[in-house]
Protein backbone atom coordinates (compact mmCIF):
# COMPACT_ATOMS: atom_id res chain seq x y z
CA UNK A 1 0.00 0.00 0.00
CA UNK A 2 1.48 3.62 -0.56
CA UNK A 3 2.18 5.96 2.11
CA UNK A 4 -0.61 8.26 2.56
CA UNK A 5 -0.06 12.14 1.70
CA UNK A 6 0.80 12.58 5.86
CA UNK A 7 3.15 9.87 5.46
CA UNK A 8 5.16 11.00 2.26
CA UNK A 9 9.14 10.42 2.08
CA UNK A 10 11.32 12.53 0.70
CA UNK A 11 11.18 12.78 -3.40
CA UNK A 12 12.09 14.62 -6.39
CA UNK A 13 9.78 17.34 -7.17
CA UNK A 14 9.03 15.43 -10.81
CA UNK A 15 8.34 12.25 -8.62
CA UNK A 16 6.01 14.74 -6.50
CA UNK A 17 4.48 16.13 -9.79
CA UNK A 18 3.49 12.46 -11.29
CA UNK A 19 0.11 11.61 -12.24
CA UNK A 20 -2.22 9.42 -14.14
CA UNK A 21 -0.92 6.02 -14.99
CA UNK A 22 2.08 6.65 -12.59
CA UNK A 23 0.43 8.98 -9.90
CA UNK A 24 0.51 5.92 -7.32
CA UNK A 25 4.36 7.41 -7.49
CA UNK A 26 3.44 10.31 -6.40
CA UNK A 27 3.36 9.15 -2.64
CA UNK A 28 5.19 5.44 -2.94
CA UNK A 29 8.26 4.69 -0.60
CA UNK A 30 10.66 3.24 -1.53
CA UNK A 31 9.43 0.09 0.57
CA UNK A 32 6.50 0.02 -1.44
CA UNK A 33 7.91 0.41 -4.64
CA UNK A 34 10.47 -2.45 -3.66
CA UNK A 35 7.60 -4.47 -2.20
CA UNK A 36 5.41 -3.86 -5.90
CA UNK A 37 8.77 -4.44 -8.23
CA UNK A 38 9.17 -7.73 -10.52
CA UNK A 39 11.79 -8.17 -12.49
CA UNK A 40 11.24 -8.35 -16.29
CA UNK A 41 11.13 -12.13 -16.98
CA UNK A 42 12.80 -11.42 -20.73
CA UNK A 43 13.79 -8.09 -22.73
CA UNK A 44 15.38 -6.62 -25.83
CA UNK A 45 17.58 -3.98 -25.83
CA UNK A 46 14.54 -1.49 -27.22
CA UNK A 47 12.99 -2.54 -24.06
CA UNK A 48 15.28 0.06 -22.22
CA UNK A 49 14.40 2.95 -23.77
CA UNK A 50 12.38 5.75 -23.26
CA UNK A 51 11.81 9.06 -20.80
CA UNK A 52 11.99 8.47 -17.30
CA UNK A 53 11.35 10.29 -14.28
CA UNK A 54 13.87 9.84 -11.33
CA UNK A 55 12.38 9.29 -7.97
CA UNK A 56 14.21 9.79 -5.02
CA UNK A 57 17.71 10.68 -7.04
CA UNK A 58 19.96 10.70 -3.61
CA UNK A 59 22.40 13.53 -2.78
CA UNK A 60 25.49 10.79 -1.46
CA UNK A 61 27.74 13.39 -0.73
CA UNK A 62 25.67 14.48 2.25
CA UNK A 63 24.86 12.00 5.66
CA UNK A 64 20.82 12.08 5.21
CA UNK A 65 20.92 11.35 1.40
CA UNK A 66 18.00 13.47 0.45
CA UNK A 67 16.62 13.83 -3.28
CA UNK A 68 19.10 16.58 -5.10
CA UNK A 69 16.76 17.13 -7.79
CA UNK A 70 14.44 19.40 -7.35
CA UNK A 71 12.99 20.29 -10.78
CA UNK A 72 9.38 19.34 -11.47
CA UNK A 73 10.75 19.07 -15.74
CA UNK A 74 13.39 17.20 -14.93
CA UNK A 75 13.93 13.94 -17.04
CA UNK A 76 16.18 11.01 -17.71
CA UNK A 77 16.48 9.61 -21.07
CA UNK A 78 17.91 5.59 -22.04
CA UNK A 79 18.66 5.64 -26.00
CA UNK A 80 19.96 3.21 -27.85
CA UNK A 81 22.59 4.50 -30.01
CA UNK A 82 25.39 2.78 -32.12
CA UNK A 83 24.54 -0.23 -29.92
CA UNK A 84 24.76 1.09 -26.84
CA UNK A 85 22.45 1.86 -24.29
CA UNK A 86 23.16 5.76 -23.22
CA UNK A 87 22.08 7.59 -20.18
CA UNK A 88 21.11 10.95 -20.88
CA UNK A 89 19.14 13.98 -18.44
CA UNK A 90 17.22 17.33 -19.25
CA UNK A 91 17.17 19.03 -15.35
CA UNK A 92 14.87 21.27 -16.46
CA UNK A 93 16.33 24.54 -16.03
CA UNK A 94 18.46 24.69 -19.18
CA UNK A 95 21.34 22.10 -17.69
CA UNK A 96 21.87 18.62 -19.95
CA UNK A 97 24.21 15.73 -19.97
CA UNK A 98 24.74 12.95 -22.16
CA UNK A 99 24.82 11.89 -25.65
CA UNK A 100 21.15 12.67 -26.63
CA UNK A 101 22.20 16.22 -26.38
CA UNK A 102 25.70 16.29 -27.66
CA UNK A 103 27.04 13.74 -29.71
CA UNK A 104 30.67 14.31 -28.51
CA UNK A 105 30.62 14.64 -25.08
CA UNK A 106 32.64 12.50 -22.77
CA UNK A 107 29.65 12.02 -20.32
CA UNK A 108 28.23 9.09 -21.46
CA UNK A 109 27.15 6.55 -18.96
CA UNK A 110 26.11 3.34 -20.78
CA UNK A 111 23.68 0.52 -19.18
CA UNK A 112 26.34 -2.41 -19.59
CA UNK A 113 25.15 -5.98 -20.09
CA UNK A 114 25.38 -8.79 -17.63
CA UNK A 115 24.38 -12.40 -17.98
CA UNK A 116 20.79 -11.55 -16.92
CA UNK A 117 19.07 -9.63 -19.90
CA UNK A 118 16.76 -7.34 -17.03
CA UNK A 119 19.97 -6.31 -14.92
CA UNK A 120 23.03 -4.30 -16.64
CA UNK A 121 25.99 -1.81 -14.79
CA UNK A 122 26.51 1.74 -14.92
CA UNK A 123 28.98 3.85 -14.07
CA UNK A 124 28.67 7.25 -13.69
CA UNK A 125 32.56 8.43 -13.10
CA UNK A 126 32.37 10.15 -16.26
CA UNK A 127 30.61 13.28 -14.63
CA UNK A 128 33.64 13.80 -12.18
CA UNK A 129 36.19 15.80 -13.24
CA UNK A 130 39.54 13.92 -11.94
CA UNK A 131 40.47 16.72 -9.69
CA UNK A 132 37.43 16.46 -7.65
CA UNK A 133 37.74 15.62 -4.25
CA UNK A 134 35.51 12.41 -4.98
CA UNK A 135 37.29 11.29 -8.07
CA UNK A 136 39.30 8.90 -6.03
CA UNK A 137 36.18 7.46 -4.33
CA UNK A 138 34.36 7.05 -7.89
CA UNK A 139 37.67 5.25 -9.65
CA UNK A 140 37.25 2.99 -6.72
CA UNK A 141 34.06 1.92 -8.11
CA UNK A 142 31.63 4.29 -6.15
CA UNK A 143 29.26 5.08 -8.95
CA UNK A 144 28.45 1.98 -10.43
CA UNK A 145 24.90 0.86 -10.58
CA UNK A 146 23.25 -2.21 -10.81
CA UNK A 147 20.16 -0.96 -12.62
CA UNK A 148 17.28 -3.37 -13.22
CA UNK A 149 14.25 -3.73 -15.37
CA UNK A 150 10.86 -4.75 -14.28
CA UNK A 151 7.48 -3.11 -13.51
CA UNK A 152 5.63 -1.76 -10.45
CA UNK A 153 2.15 -0.62 -9.87
CA UNK A 154 1.67 -1.35 -13.59
CA UNK A 155 4.51 0.70 -14.94
CA UNK A 156 7.78 0.15 -16.30
CA UNK A 157 10.50 0.69 -13.86
CA UNK A 158 14.18 0.99 -13.47
CA UNK A 159 15.44 -0.27 -10.15
CA UNK A 160 19.15 1.09 -8.99
CA UNK A 161 20.99 0.02 -6.18
CA UNK A 162 23.04 2.06 -4.00
CA UNK A 163 26.41 2.89 -4.31
CA UNK A 164 29.70 0.28 -5.17
CA UNK A 165 27.06 -2.13 -7.24
CA UNK A 166 25.50 -2.28 -4.50
CA UNK A 167 27.33 -2.93 -1.95
CA UNK A 168 27.79 0.49 -0.10
CA UNK A 169 30.57 2.51 1.07
CA UNK A 170 32.16 5.75 1.53
CA UNK A 171 31.52 8.46 -0.98
CA UNK A 172 33.04 11.92 -0.08
CA UNK A 173 33.59 11.11 3.48
CA UNK A 174 29.80 10.03 3.73
CA UNK A 175 29.31 6.64 4.31
CA UNK A 176 26.13 4.92 2.65
CA UNK A 177 24.40 1.74 3.61
CA UNK A 178 24.48 -1.37 0.87
CA UNK A 179 21.28 -1.82 -0.67
CA UNK A 180 19.80 -3.05 -4.27
CA UNK A 181 16.97 -0.62 -4.34
CA UNK A 182 18.14 2.57 -3.48
CA UNK A 183 16.30 4.69 -6.12
CA UNK A 184 13.62 4.19 -9.19
CA UNK A 185 13.18 5.72 -12.29
CA UNK A 186 9.76 5.41 -13.97
CA UNK A 187 9.01 5.32 -17.36
CA UNK A 188 6.54 7.98 -18.17
CA UNK A 189 6.48 8.25 -21.66
CA UNK A 190 7.15 5.42 -24.75
CA UNK A 191 10.85 6.02 -26.70
CA UNK A 192 11.50 8.93 -28.03
CA UNK A 193 13.72 9.55 -31.30
CA UNK A 194 17.00 10.98 -30.53
CA UNK A 195 17.57 13.91 -31.98
CA UNK A 196 19.92 14.43 -35.12
CA UNK A 197 22.28 17.37 -35.89
CA UNK A 198 21.99 17.72 -39.86
CA UNK A 199 25.49 16.95 -41.66
CA UNK A 200 27.14 20.20 -43.29
CA UNK A 201 26.13 18.53 -46.95
CA UNK A 202 22.65 18.70 -45.39
CA UNK A 203 22.08 22.07 -44.60
CA UNK A 204 24.26 23.34 -47.57
CA UNK A 205 21.63 21.92 -49.49
CA UNK A 206 19.05 23.09 -47.63
CA UNK A 207 20.33 26.29 -47.50
CA UNK A 208 20.62 26.21 -51.79
CA UNK A 209 17.51 25.39 -51.62
CA UNK A 210 16.59 28.97 -49.92
CA UNK A 211 18.97 30.93 -51.97
CA UNK A 212 21.05 31.95 -48.87
CA UNK A 213 24.05 30.30 -49.81
CA UNK A 214 26.12 32.59 -51.26
CA UNK A 215 25.90 34.77 -48.90
CA UNK A 216 26.51 33.15 -45.67
CA UNK A 217 27.87 29.95 -46.35
CA UNK A 218 30.88 30.95 -44.26
CA UNK A 219 28.48 30.75 -41.31
CA UNK A 220 28.18 27.04 -41.56
CA UNK A 221 30.85 25.22 -39.71
CA UNK A 222 30.20 28.06 -36.70
CA UNK A 223 26.45 27.31 -36.42
CA UNK A 224 26.51 23.79 -36.69
CA UNK A 225 28.82 23.59 -33.93
CA UNK A 226 26.47 25.23 -31.53
CA UNK A 227 23.12 24.27 -33.07
CA UNK A 228 20.40 23.20 -30.22
CA UNK A 229 18.40 19.81 -31.40
CA UNK A 230 15.54 21.74 -33.06
CA UNK A 231 17.72 21.58 -35.72
CA UNK A 232 17.73 22.90 -39.28
CA UNK A 233 14.35 25.38 -38.57
CA UNK A 234 16.57 27.24 -35.68
CA UNK A 235 19.74 27.26 -38.46
CA UNK A 236 17.30 28.72 -40.98
CA UNK A 237 15.92 31.01 -38.45
CA UNK A 238 19.32 32.73 -37.64
CA UNK A 239 20.53 32.28 -40.88
CA UNK A 240 17.96 34.35 -42.57
CA UNK A 241 18.59 37.15 -40.07
CA UNK A 242 21.93 37.36 -40.69
CA UNK A 243 20.98 37.34 -44.71
CA UNK A 244 19.01 40.64 -44.06
CA UNK A 245 21.43 42.14 -41.90
CA UNK A 246 23.75 41.37 -44.64
CA UNK A 247 21.64 43.51 -47.11
CA UNK A 248 20.79 46.60 -45.44
CA UNK A 249 24.25 46.87 -45.83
Amino acid sequence: RPATMMEVSPRTAAASALCGAQGVFMTASKADISGAFVAADSCTDADWVGLYVDMFSPDYKSAGRLPWDTNADSRRFVDLRAGELQISADLGDGSRWGRRFDADTSVNPVLKATAQQHTRITNFICQVPSDDPVYVDAANGALEFVVTLGRAFGCKVLKWSSLYAGAGGTFGGFECPAGEDDNFLVLVDEPLPVPRIPTKAEVEVYLAAQGLEQTLSIAVNKVLAEMPSDGLARLVEVLQAMHSKTKSN
